[in-house]
């Protein structure tokens, strides 16, 4: 097999995992988009742990509105909370509740479940080359990004 038909064998089977992609975890009253946002949220720096909308947008890379709107539903279900900066009253940002990081911790639970039900599929071996393989591709991508501008796939 040539590189490019093995590239083209590997853009259909990414392309087919794009179709199929379902959300790996659900819950009550939440959107994957919330449930995804809430986990961003969630895994800041814990002696920061609050993040403002600007800088969730970009770690998302969608816009603020976007972000505005998940965070909005987010807090009206109590699983985050907005704090205005104490150095700048102008600045808000977004901290998880408690709630919020039960339905984490939740969520957390149901995606190891389903990526022990990968694990066991494949099997030891098979599973550990993937991950050797998706370490690889994630820096793959991580470099040809920071050094673009955009994914190099």
């Amino acid at each position: 097999m040539t590189q490019a038909e093995l590239a083209l064998q590997l853009m259909q089977i990414m392309f087919r995992f794009h179709r199929t992609r379902r959300p790996p975890v659900s819950v009550p009253g939440l959107t994957p988009k919330e449930i995804y946002v809430l986990k961003i949220i969630s895994s800041q720096d814990p002696l920061e742990p609050r993040i403002k909308v600007s800088d969730l947008s970009a770690k998302l890379h969608v816009s603020n509105p976007m972000v505005t709107q998940a965070v909005n539903s987010l807090e009206g279900a109590g699983l985050v909370e907005r704090i205005s900066d104490p150095q700048d009253r102008r600045v808000v940002r977004i901290k998880v509740t408690d709630k919020g990081e039960a339905v984490i911790s939740k969520v957390s639970e149901q995606i190891l479940a389903n990526i022990q039900g990968l694990v066991r599929y494949l099997g030891e071996a098979d599973a550990r080359d993937l991950v050797r393989l998706l370490g690889k591709t994630s820096d793959y991508m991580t470099d040809g990004q920071e050094q673009t501008g955009r994914c190099p796939c």
